[in-house]
């Protein structure tokens, strides 16, 4: 999976670190590419996330018809309402060719 956080890709620190790096800087969305192994984000993928994670917002599908790029919101504030929000509408939007 690779994954794009402030235009950094493939983080490879543990989930924490992670964490800490998108509050450190204010990252409000990741990108991941699941065809791209990056086993700290593993369980974002397979929906094991953290609360700071919150559910996809648009799955982007391959040639293969499985997801190609997944985007997830980042909501390390406890002001930033969006992954409760987005985890209380109706599903992902899936953008098929």
């Amino acid at each position: 999976m690779r994954a794009q956080l402030l235009g950094h890709t493939r983080p490879t620190d543990p989930l924490d670190t992670i964490r800490q790096i998108a509050d450190a800087y204010g990252i409000e969305w990741l990108v991941v590419e699941p065809n791209d192994s990056v086993p700290a984000l593993e369980p974002v993928v397979t929906g094991a996330r953290p609360p700071w994670i919150g559910p996809p917002v648009v799955t982007i599908p391959g040639p293969d018809g499985k997801p190609a790029e997944i985007v997830f919101p980042v909501c390390v504030s406890p002001q930033d309402q969006r992954c409760a929000t987005i985890a209380s509408a109706a599903g992902v939007r899936s953008l098929a060719p």
